[in-house]
C-alpha cells in the first residue's frame, strides 16, 4: 500500500513529505533522499513522532508501525 509520510531532521533543519510503499524499509528510503541529495548520508537515530519509538532501519513501514501522514525525525 501506497502512503504519504514526512521526514523531519533536526541537523538540516528540513522537512519533506513523500509518498512511500509499505513494505519498503526505512534505510531504503533513506538511502534514496540522500542520493537525491536531500539528506546527507549519515547515522541517524530514526524516530516515530506519534509513537516516540525509535525505529530499526532494517524494518519496513509496516513492521515499525508506520502510517499514513506520520511523521518520521532524523536525530
Amino acid at each position: 500500500m501506497t502512503m504519504t509520510i514526512s521526514f523531519r531532521s533536526k541537523h538540516e533543519n528540513r522537512e519533506v513529505t513523500i509518498m512511500v510503499d509499505s513494505t519498503q524499509n526505512v534505510s531504503g528510503t533513506l538511502q534514496v533522499l540522500a542520493e537525491a541529495g536531500i539528506f546527507p548520508r549519515r547515522e541517524y537515530t530514526i524516530r516515530s513522532v506519534r509513537s516516540g519509538r525509535r525505529l530499526m532501519p532494517e524494518s519496513n513501514y509496516e513492521e515499525s508501525r508506520i502510517y499514513n501522514g506520520d511523521i518520521i525525525t532524523l536525530e
